[in-house]
């Protein structure tokens, strides 16, 4: 069968010397082809997919129980799983999605994520695929041929990846950090191309893969579907009508409502490693206004479905859950419609969706909870709530009622196609052609997810409502003659595909990829198909499947994933395309964008065969800007600090205690998160406080939806910053459950640049905690807080006593021993190995904190004096909760960062002052090593004595009237 159903024969006869120079180029890619092909299947990687055989064949013999259990589960296959962080810059980076330049990164709500499924032939390993969904707007070239090269350099066991298996697929969320993108046009609104940004989703890409090959193991895969009808809604309803009233009759709904599960099973218990869903609804749940990355509602979904499984016996450790996007083009999860935010409050124009100004900039799709004016993050929730919701009843079902995936056969393709005036025939014989990419009017028009600016409106199809804008389109670019005939009847703004300056602004090369694994067919678009497209495209390929009998007498089962592997915009239907709302505006190659990604499919649909063997030519490779790309994006020059705030110091601090349901606040004296994006990591934790009093455990951390980290820059010159954690508590409504009574306290992570050397050093900050210790008997399991709280609906926070702790603590019969600060508590909590008994303090203009034993203290102004303790109980710095390494060694800092060391050989109280209850040190003797007396005096002279060290001993029964001196 030829590779291309039709040649590209016909149309316009570029000149002769380009005909020559495209037949070499032909010829050139066919000898590459050709050593590809070697390069992939020579002795290297068949000798390691012999050894990978070998090895399942000799597991099979040696455990007879792998075989099938039972007929129902379906043919085994080789399965993994694997999941990773791809979180880049949080701050100072433009998002990706929304295309505002004003929409620039400010913190973090949910780390992003890389998730892998791998599925292979068990007889045959090296034929496999690998499907990678990640929290991004969409796959990409860059990205794609960043993993591509990894990969390569990873060793043989590796080699058996590569083009033709991976595809690389975005949740199309419009709130990650943008700047990785390959082509100029979406480089534009982040200003330019981040290699940070690029490298993170790059490696956590690659580690995700890396982990599911290590997990590879037998397994059955089945699948399920539910309905989810309150899922999404169509953004552009006028234009789905526009498609054959025959064809709308076949379906309820203007969008697709169903939800396709794949679930993975290992073999030797039956329990889930992970599930893979398709479910069409656009990332624009957060809404364009929001500067805090997130995964949107996608992952939300993912993160709830891999929460609720652990501890769950039908699930594995480690076990992952993609939610990967279908023909999302014109859906959108804001259901309730869209209105006009104007006053009015009327619905948005039906056909143009302006207000009535006869704009768009007021038109607002509205969410499930929009009334929270929370930037959408109620709604997103919510909107992942149903995802998960009907992917995890779907998963508790298949035990029962479930389609198994049986033929073993693992195949794919992959090929590059020029979309540039390739001809074709439709059905009906007609010859058609696609054209070079371009963006019409109303694609600066925005949708109601996200509106555009000016005077564009959707709809405008034909000559443009106002022609000043093809002028000012055209000062980039006037469309040629052949351009203009093939778009219509787009009216051309962006004539993106024939502009190369600096470099290719969007692709004409796009991604051909289709996978198979049993009867299970998977389409790999590279563009946003809409509700109709998708459907098409997914009837043709199961119709040629069946026609060709590549599944037997087994039903085909067809999904479409997308946008994956570059981004080349939308795929809207001829009918769609003519009506010129904002989807048909962004088809890039004109009105049969479609039909020929229909017929670039089936083409190649034979190479999905059992008894197929070979690959497609490979195709002309796009553009690789990621050398050439440009970027405006400053990095981080230094961070200061206050020097009475170091690094860590916590500024606000949180109250005492809270009810569930309530935001717990802290703002800490901060950096710049660009300085190291912790992936696998945190910036923020929330630690609760064990039963035994002593032991903290991270129960939340970036990961968690309901943890925000929010960066903001308070001086540039001296490179000040603060950040704030926020802590929204959790109540059975949201669906998660209560978060649970008890004690936490708040954790900053962060990385210091610094000014000269630019070394980069790691710091913690902890809000100020404990505001006791006890003596001789356990903790109290109940925190001092306001005791007109219930209890059971109160959590506490660690914090410093208030006047009602005081009096409760002089009443408590145990010996509670305290140091005061100029009349001001200052405990903190000690590290794990500080020893239970250790006597707590901090000096907060010193920023140190010390956990001495049996000591003698004292304060002279700037400096801290302290003897007699015993090494089980140990030195920390405040803020990074770090040992100091000389336990006999005290630091005297002054305010201009200058140390001076002393070692006390002896100090003695010599006089003291009992004043309504407390002890007041007035006299002390030192002595100190010989060479350092003077340093002393001179510390003294400069630091005049003022005792100001309270010492309270609640426990004695001395009457708080006495007021004594004692020699």
């Amino acid at each position: 069968m030829p590779y291309y159903r039709q040649d590209r024969r016909g149309g316009m006869v570029p000149p002769r010397r380009l005909i020559t120079i495209a037949v070499s180029v032909v010829s050139l890619f066919i000898l590459a082809a050709l050593a590809l092909a070697l390069a992939q299947f020579g002795p290297s990687s068949e000798l390691h997919a012999r050894k990978l055989a070998q090895r399942i064949e000799h597991a099979q013999r040696a455990n007879p129980q792998s075989e099938p259990r039972d007929t129902s589960l379906g043919d085994k296959y080789l399965i993994g799983v694997g999941k990773a962080d791809v979180t880049g810059p949080v701050v100072e980076v433009g998002l990706g999605g929304y295309a505002d330049t004003s929409q620039v990164g400010s913190g973090l709500r949910q780390r992003l994520y890389s998730r892998t499924f791998i599925i292979g032939e068990t007889k045959n390993p090296k034929n496999r695929v690998v499907y990678i969904v990640l929290d991004t707007q969409s796959g990409d070239t860059a990205v794609r041929n960043g993993v591509l090269d990894a990969l390569k350099g990873m060793g043989d066991e590796y080699s058996v990846y590569g083009q033709s298996n991976i595809a690389l697929t975005g949740t199309h969320s419009h709130s990650g950090p943008g700047a990785w993108f390959n082509y100029l046009l979406p480089q534009i609104t982040s200003l330019g191309f981040s290699k940070q940004s690029y490298q993170a989703i790059v490696d956590g890409a690659v580690l995700s893969i890396k982990r599911a090959h290590e997990s590879l193991q037998e397994g059955y895969l089945d699948i399920g579907t539910t309905d989810i009808n309150d899922g999404n809604n169509n953004r552009s309803p006028s234009a789905y009508l526009a498609n054959p009233e025959s064809e709308r009759a076949k379906y309820p709904f203007n969008t697709d409502k169903t939800l396709t599960l794949l679930r993975f099973r290992r073999a030797s218990d039956l329990k889930s490693v992970g599930v893979l869903t398709w479910y069409p609804v656009h990332g624009t749940s957060v809404l364009q206004n929001n500067t805090l990355v997130n995964a949107d509602n996608k992952g939300v979904a993912a993160y709830l479905f891999e929460h609720s499984v652990k501890g769950d016996s039908r699930a594995a450790d480690g076990f992952v859950a993609g939610f990967s996007n279908a023909n999302v083009g014109d859906t959108t999860p804001n259901t309730l419609g869209a209105y006009c935010d104007d006053g009015t409050g009327a619905a948005c124009d039906f056909e143009s969706s302006t207000c009535a100004n006869g704009k768009v900039q007021a038109c607002h799709g509205r969410g499930p909870l929009f009334q929270k004016l929370d930037k959408g993050v109620s709604s997103c929730y919510e909107i992942g709530r149903k995802q998960y919701a009907g992917a995890k009843n779907v998963w508790t079902s298949l035990d029962s009622s479930s389609t198994p995936v049986v033929g073993s056969t693992v195949r794919s393709f992959h090929y590059f196609h020029d979309m540039r005036y390739y001809k074709f025939n439709l059905d009906n014989g007609t010859e058609v052609q696609t054209c070079p990419a371009a963006l019409g009017h109303s694609f600066a028009a925005g949708t109601s997810d996200g509106p555009g600016a000016f005077d564009f409106t959707q709809g405008d199809s034909g000559a443009p409502n106002n022609p000043f804008w093809s002028v000012v389109g055209g000062l980039l670019k006037v469309p040629s003659a052949a351009q203009t005939a093939c778009q219509k009847p787009k009216p051309i703004l962006l004539d993106v595909g024939e502009m190369d300056n600096p470099y290719v602004w969007t692709p004409n090369i796009v991604d051909i990829q289709s996978f198979r694994v049993g009867q299970f067919f998977m389409i790999i678009s590279p563009s946003e198909a809409t509700t109709m497209s998708g459907r098409r495209w997914r009837d043709a390929v199961k119709a040629a499947a069946k026609q060709q009998k590549l599944t037997g007498s087994t039903e085909p089962v067809v999904v479409l994933g997308g946008p994956a592997n570059t981004y080349a915009h939308y795929v809207a239907t001829p009918e769609e395309y003519a009506v010129q709302r904002y989807e048909g505006a962004s088809t890039l190659f004109g009105q049969y964008e479609l039909p020929a990604y229909i017929n670039l499919t089936l083409s190649a649909l034979p190479y999905l065969s059992p008894s197929s063997t070979s690959s497609p030519p490979p195709g002309p490779s796009p553009p690789d800007n990621r050398d050439s790309s440009l970027s405006f994006i400053t990095g981080v020059v230094y961070d200061g600090a206050p020097s009475s705030k170091p690094f860590g110091t916590c500024i606000t601090q949180p109250s005492s205690s809270y009810t569930r349901g309530s935001v717990v606040t802290a703002v800490f004296q901060g950096v710049n998160p660009r300085n190291n994006l912790r992936l696998e990591g945190t910036y923020a934790a929330v630690e609760k406080l064990g039963a035994d009093g002593k032991t903290w455990t991270q129960v939340r951390s970036d990961e968690d939806w309901n943890l925000t980290y929010e960066w903001k820059r308070t001086n540039g010159l001296l490179g000040h910053s603060e950040v704030t954690i926020r802590w929204e508590t959790r109540t059975e409504s949201n669906g998660e459950g209560d978060d649970p009574t008890g004690t936490y306290r708040i954790r900053y992570y962060g990385d210091a640049k610094a000014a000269v050397t630019g070394k980069v050093t790691e710091f913690q900050g902890v809000h100020r905690t404990e505001p006791w210790k006890t003596f001789g008997k356990s903790r109290p399991t109940q925190y001092w807080g306001k005791r007109n709280r219930d209890p059971d609906k109160t959590l506490h926070m660690h914090h410093s006593p208030d006047k009602d702790e005081q009096s409760f603590a002089k009443s408590n019969t145990s010996a509670v021993r305290r140091l005061y600060f100029n009349n001001h508590p200052t405990f903190l909590s000690p590290p794990p190995d500080a020893g239970d008994e250790c006597l707590s303090f901090l000096v907060p203009d010193l920023g140190m904190l010390w956990y001495l034993r049996g000591a003698s203290i004292d304060y002279l102004g700037k400096k801290l004096i302290v003897s007699n303790w015993l090494d089980k109980c140990r030195c920390y710095h405040s803020h990074t909760q770090s040992p100091v390494q000389s336990w006999q060694e005290i630091i005297l800092l002054k305010k201009k960062a200058t140390l001076i060391k002393i070692v006390i050989k002896k100090a003695a109280i010599k006089k003291i002052a009992v004043k309504k209850g407390k002890v007041i040190v007035l006299e002390l003797e030192l002595k100190l090593e010989l060479e350092l007396e003077l340093i002393l005096i001179l510390e003294l002279l400069l630091f005049p004595f003022k005792p100001a060290i309270l010492i309270e001993i609640s426990s004695s029964k001395k009457d708080s009237s006495d007021d004594n001196e004692v020699e």
